[in-house]
């Protein structure tokens, strides 16, 4: 599915993406009810409703040939001049042209594991601003010193590089679907905020944000790597605790620790999670008084 429309008003380019894993079908459904709700509104600029990998839906499937989510990254270009790609490389060229320039994207994803919806942004006041426009407790920051390719290998970050807002909106656990009607009002309230189309009738509750900011990750580097528990997003873990075991020897936190980002299969030299801080001055003082809409 992608669904494009433009009234001929002038206004922003306006991108929402579900299915870039093929297995999260909760931000697909998503799309498809956005796609009924706005077909009688205005729309203001341009506006894309897209599957990002309609072939791994069909199956049920993460991906056909690779993760579809790390290939757009600084090497996204060279992929044109491929002989013969695959079915991921070949679809993150197409959402690529369509990405060039975006001004708005939101990208919704669901967790491999149980999870309370967050947001994935870059810290900076545009991003943390727009953030403050949904009703998400929990808000994730890419840090500004610790930055590994692989964390910016998405189709937010490709935004990003490009002068954009990009969002990434993780929904909650893949087979949990309860999330489905919160899920569908942000996405009304992404779009009122950028200016894109207007919903007036969205009721508010009294919520306050929460920032974290990932510093570290935990990347095992043999077989016998294990982590120390059955770890799920938001888990703490305090100061001088143990994290893992590899090759018999513990690998210690450094400091009082969130995991994100915990991956359910362990694969050598990749994440087995990410490690994320309290972020207490994320926001300046105007700023501030939009972290809550009590």
């Amino acid at each position: 599915m992608h669904i494009a429309m433009n009234d001929g008003q002038s206004g922003p380019k306006t991108v929402i993406i579900a299915g870039i894993h093929g297995d999260e079908g909760l931000g697909v459904q998503v799309l498809e009810k956005l796609a009924k709700e706005i077909s009688q509104k205005k729309i203001l600029g341009e506006l894309h409703l897209l599957v990002g990998n309609p072939e791994a839906y069909k199956k049920n499937v993460r991906y056909i040939d690779t993760d579809l989510n790390r290939l757009f990254n600084e090497n996204h270009m060279d992929m044109r001049e491929m002989d013969n790609p695959n079915n991921e490389q070949k679809r993150a060229i197409e959402i690529g042209l369509l990405l060039e320039n975006v001004d708005f994207l939101l990208d919704i994803h669901s967790t491999s594991k149980p999870s309370v919806p967050f947001l994935y942004i870059e810290n900076s006041p545009k991003h943390r601003q727009l953030a403050s426009k949904l009703e998400i407790e929990m808000i994730v920051l890419q840090s500004k010193k610790f930055r590994p390719k692989e964390l910016f290998s998405s189709t937010d970050s490709f935004v990003d590089r490009r002068g954009g807002i990009g969002i990434t909106y993780e929904s909650g656990w893949q087979k949990d679907f309860s999330s489905f009607e919160n899920v569908f009002e942000n996405a009304l309230r992404f779009l009122s905020a950028v200016g894109t189309v207007d919903f007036r009738k969205q009721k508010k509750t009294c919520l306050h944000q929460q920032y974290l900011e990932i510093y570290d990750w935990v990347v095992p580097l043999h077989n016998d790597f294990t982590l120390s528990s059955d770890y799920e997003n938001f888990d703490f873990v305090s100061a001088n605790e143990t994290l893992a075991y590899e090759q018999n020897r513990p690998i210690i936190a450094s400091q009082d620790s969130y995991i994100i980002f915990p991956k359910k299969n362990i694969v050598i030299n990749s994440p087995a999670c990410c490690l994320a801080k309290k972020h207490d001055k994320t926001l300046g003082k105007k700023e501030d008084e939009t972290q809550s809409c009590c």
